[in-house]
């Protein structure tokens, strides 16, 4: 780390939160002028869920932050009348089960000031926050665009909290198509978004007047929408690292780089600025920040879905309750425990009797292999959703009994560029593999894995394959796929196994002191492990033969 005590002492550094359209995004990671970063994150978390993954540096399943929505426990001023009249408010940005960023700074003396946040405010003593919907109303009120209130109440707060040094400024300029396309119904009140902030201005102008305003050190700058989140980085240090993908806790990681905090355990990612040489002694440097006894921890929602299921409550509870539900089986369906999966397949069905509700059901009975009942969910499915996508594609799953020639009817009268679920899309690249078009759904799966769209399942699927193969770049592709799939296993056994077919990329690629170095590092971590250490002691063998 190459922050010293004089850093610590008085570095200031600034975060731009930028919502923006799909076309937007696009421009922007095609611009060569700019050294943008991408953050590969799970592809099924949105709204809260992904704000919060970002913004805590901590994986969803601790963070437990699913919804911006929770029950209220008070008065709820200015909280959108449908949601009070429910019972619901926004979530504050201390209910979360790790502390967002300006909270872990708090927890080292550093005040912040946040403005436009989607969390409401936690009223605590050294953080200032006006969150988006106060923000709205302020511009509303004065019929000034949205970002000059934000610019407005930024500096307002500096003339009262001059000691903060962490400032973080969200804006919101989702396209009128998109508004609700990446953001759950749920996430916010459709007009508290739309139309809000207006024309997109010029970013590096706004970089510019935040960094000048405040007096900044460091600028980074969070682009996000449509699934997908860029970083970038202004200010004097160079970037560390070797590639432009990171994990989710990069951004945590990279403002604690810089205000010289050490590394935090429960962060997952390094900080982009920092070397794989400064980097190489991460064990050593860890300590942990955990929310202190006593803090707010996220609510409890189980009483909420569980009320949904019976068929209680509103459209507001039910939105709730379904994407809590949808949140658990996807994170259940993309883990090797799946013991849970069908009754949560069951559970999003008994809440919303949809299509995709019914999809989510049959893949949990076909992976559990439950034909009696796979056979009347997809029933279901063709009796109530008729020549639908669902309706066609559902019989590619395995307990479809279709033999390799019905899939391949059914895979060339539904070519892949005619629908765009995810599930969907990853269901119709394994069959394609399946059934013996490999290039068809290699192709597929290495577009999914490079947007970062692809299943746990998928990565793999996609690695043994492309090693199989071994054509061109399969080898190069099959190494970058098990990169990215690797940081999110911790079983030791399973992840084992993937970093030793790593490993064996590397032989096959004639580096085997790589694939030496790569089973070292596993083993450091994970001292012992059975079937890494065989297989080092097998490659310092052969090369000492």
């Amino acid at each position: 780390m190459t922050n010293d005590g004089e850093s610590l002492a008085g570095a200031r550094v600034g975060l731009i939160h930028l919502n923006l359209s799909p076309e937007s995004l696009r421009s922007l990671s095609k611009d060569p002028s700019k050294t943008v970063v991408k953050i590969v994150r799970r592809r099924w978390l949105k709204g809260a869920s992904a704000a919060a993954t970002l913004l805590s540096g901590a994986e969803f399943t601790t963070h437990g932050v699913g919804t911006w929505l929770v029950p209220k426990d008070g008065p709820s001023d200015g909280v959108f009348p449908k949601f009070r009249e429910e019972g619901f408010r926004f979530r504050r940005s201390t209910e979360t089960n790790r502390p967002l960023l300006w909270h872990r700074l708090a927890g080292h003396g550093i005040e912040s000031i946040i403005i436009g946040s989607q969390f409401d405010s936690s009223g605590l003593d050294g953080i200032h926050e006006v969150n988006l919907r106060v923000l709205r109303n302020s511009a509303s009120v004065r019929s000034v665009p949205l970002v000059e209130a934000a610019f407005e109440a930024m500096q307002e707060a500096q003339t009262r909290q001059d000691q903060a040094r962490f400032h973080l400024l969200s804006l919101y300029f989702p396209s009128k198509k998109s508004v609700a396309g990446d953001a759950d119904p749920i996430d916010t009140d459709r007009d508290a978004v739309a139309g809000a902030s207006g024309d997109l201005p010029s970013i590096p102008s706004m970089i510019l007047r935040f960094k000048e305003m405040m007096s900044l050190d460091h600028v980074l700058v969070l682009y996000a929408g449509n699934g997908s989140e860029w970083l970038t980085y202004h200010g004097n240090r160079e970037l560390g690292l070797n590639s432009l993908m990171v994990a989710p806790g990069a951004l945590v990681a990279t403002v604690l780089d810089l205000f010289g905090l050490p590394k935090v355990a429960d962060v997952s990612g390094i900080s982009i600025l920092e070397t794989i040489e400064e980097n190489a002694t991460v064990d050593g440097r860890i300590s942990w920040e955990l929310p202190a006894d006593g803090e707010e921890k996220a609510p409890d929602l189980s009483g909420v879905v569980t009320a949904a299921i019976r068929g209680e409550g509103g459209p507001v509870m039910r939105a709730v309750a379904k994407e809590e539900t949808r949140l658990a089986w996807e994170s259940c369906h993309d883990s090797a425990v799946t013991g849970d999966l069908v009754k949560l397949a069951r559970d999003l069905v008994a809440i919303d009797d949809s299509a995709m509700a019914y999809l989510y059901l049959c893949i949990s009975l076909s992976r559990e292999r439950n034909l009696e009942e796979f056979e009347i969910a997809r029933e279901k499915i063709h009796a109530a959703y008729p020549d639908s996508m669902i309706d066609r594609l559902v019989d590619l799953l395995p307990f479809s009994g279709k033999s390799n020639e019905e899939r391949s009817v059914i895979l060339e009268q539904n070519p892949i560029e005619t629908f765009t679920d995810p599930h969907l899309r990853g269901l119709w690249a394994r069959n394609a593999i399946a059934v013996g078009r490999i290039d068809d759904g290699l192709a597929v799966l290495w577009q999914r894995i490079r947007s970062g769209w692809a299943s746990h399942r998928e990565y793999i699927v996609f690695a043994a394959k492309s090693i199989e193969r071994n054509n061109e770049q399969d080898l190069e592709r099959a190494k970058f796929a098990l990169h990215r799939c690797i940081p999110y296993v911790s079983s030791p056994e399973r992840r084992s196994k993937l970093v030793r077919m790593l490993a064996e990329v590397h032989v096959q690629l004639g580096d085997s002191k790589q694939a030496i170095a790569v089973l070292e590092r596993f083993l450091r971590r994970f001292p012992g492990e059975m079937g890494a250490t065989g297989m080092l002691q097998g490659l310092r063998r052969k090369l000492r033969d």
